[in-house]
């Protein structure tokens, strides 16, 4: 056999990542202060391998 084995190998990486950041601040007779933070990260790893002989 002459032929070699061939190897086939894919791998896909997706990363997603988001910060949003809010801030009130109410002053009449007293002072508020509100911050609101949402951090969203999302990651997806796909890995694919193919061997022929």
């Amino acid at each position: 056999r002459a032929s070699k084995p061939h190897c086939y190998t894919l791998t896909h990486t997706h990363a997603h990542s988001r910060t949003h950041t809010q801030s009130y601040t109410h002053s009449r007779r007293h002072t508020e202060s509100y911050t609101h933070t949402v951090v969203h990260t999302q990651s997806y790893t796909q890995t694919q391998s193919y061997t022929h002989t």
